[in-house]
């Protein structure tokens, strides 16, 4: 495997590290302490060890990952340690059967590809799916196969390989990254129920990671296309965009301009076909009723400003990629601390009131920012870096 040529002698400051370790904790506390209790265990002590292991494994993982990439001189051993532990991960989703799971995401997919394959309008069905029709298409391949879990192995495989290029010359930090997300109950969970929310935050890191590797960025409809795509997926795909497209474009706001129409008009292109299907029922069922019925619009709205005004004042890639890490995590932190306040604690966690999965938008833009930046500074090189 080689390294990608982005040069860039970015670190992540100490106080980012720390901030960083945190929040990987804290999105992953909510599942050490909710899935234990399923099968008869106490939660509290769960999470409380799982807190401790966390802990430690932020402060030793760095040497383990350093003794890995001294024996993988060719980065060949990372690529085979990768592709066995995607096998295992596949070989331990089969073990579970996604009916008796109390998940609805894997059923949402399924019975709205079944609606359509069947000349059926696929949104209002009974498990109400959310999402826009590109993340169904992309699942329609895995689902042929015969289980739509194996998007989500996929996506680590694809994910495994975009830390190894972004490590460059520090293959530590992929094998780091790598024991991050493999030591997640978040990652974990989201295999077993064949969830594929991990799969879509991946698709978008590979494309933003895409464009800014580009020595300079064009006004070229593809760039707006694949962008439209993605964001045909869900709209939280769209906070992202708020926070890098502003960083990536500021010398250029020109090119910028075009992808964004392009991005547009490829995203109600996506839309179109169901609304002249069924323009009542798309309105009452379709992914902007149920979306927006998640978030209050003045939150919305302040996020999207909030974004939008962290790109722009961004100095560097490291900030950009913090900013969408931070963002993505701020808007559902704080539903889910309005659902807690409102209904209390034990009936949004323990009574799955809300979806503790949406974590994961920030938890994979978290690892991959770790394999990038995370690297000790280099003293023989000036470095910049994010506190």
């Amino acid at each position: 495997m080689r390294s990608s040529t982005i040069s860039t002698p970015e670190r992540l400051g100490r106080g980012a590290r720390l901030a960083l370790a945190a929040l990987y904790i804290a999105v992953n506390l909510p599942f050490a302490f909710k899935y234990p209790q399923r099968v008869g265990g106490h939660g509290l002590l769960a999470a409380a060890l799982y807190v401790a292991f966390a802990t430690a494994l932020w402060f030793a993982g760095p040497r383990l990952a350093r003794a890995c990439a001294r024996r993988d001189r060719s980065g060949w051993g990372f690529a085979v340690v990768a592709a066995c532990t995607a096998i295992a991960l596949a070989l331990v989703m089969t073990r579970f059967d996604p009916e008796t799971l109390r998940v609805t995401r894997y059923p949402a997919i399924r019975e709205w590809l079944d609606h359509l394959l069947h000349g059926r309008f696929p949104y209002a069905s009974a498990v109400l799916p959310s999402s826009f029709p590109v993340l169904f298409l992309i699942a329609l391949p895995f689902q042929a196969i015969g289980d739509l879990g194996f998007l989500q192995i996929a996506a680590f495989g694809a994910f495994a390989w975009a830390c190894h290029r972004a490590a460059r010359a520090h293959p530590e930090t992929a094998w780091f990254a790598l024991g991050l997300l493999l030591a997640a109950p978040l990652f974990l969970y989201e295999v077993v129920t064949r969830s594929e929310l991990f799969s879509n935050m991946t698709l978008l890191l590979l494309f933003l990671a895409g464009i800014e590797s580009e020595p300079r960025p064009a006004a070229t409809p593809w760039r707006g296309i694949v962008a439209g795509l993605l964001l045909s997926t869900r709209g939280i795909v769209g906070l992202a965009y708020a926070v890098f497209l502003p960083w990536r474009f500021r010398h250029d706001r020109r090119s910028g301009a075009v992808v964004a129409a392009w991005c547009v008009a490829t995203f109600v292109a996506t839309l179109v076909p169901f609304i002249l299907w069924d323009a009542h029922r798309f309105a009452q069922f379709g992914p902007f009723a149920i979306q927006l019925s998640y978030i209050p619009k003045p939150l919305l709205a302040a996020v999207f400003v909030v974004a939008v005004a962290w790109g722009s004042l961004a100095r560097s890639a490291l900030q950009a990629w913090l900013g969408i890490v931070w963002t993505l995590f701020g808007v559902i932190a704080a539903l889910f601390a309005w659902s807690v306040a409102l209904q209390g604690w034990t009936y949004v966690l323990v009574q799955d009131d809300f979806d503790i999965s949406y974590f994961a938008f920030a938890h994979t833009f978290l690892v991959w920012v770790v394999a990038r930046f995370g690297a000790p500074p280099d003293p023989a090189t000036p470095a910049h870096s994010a506190s």
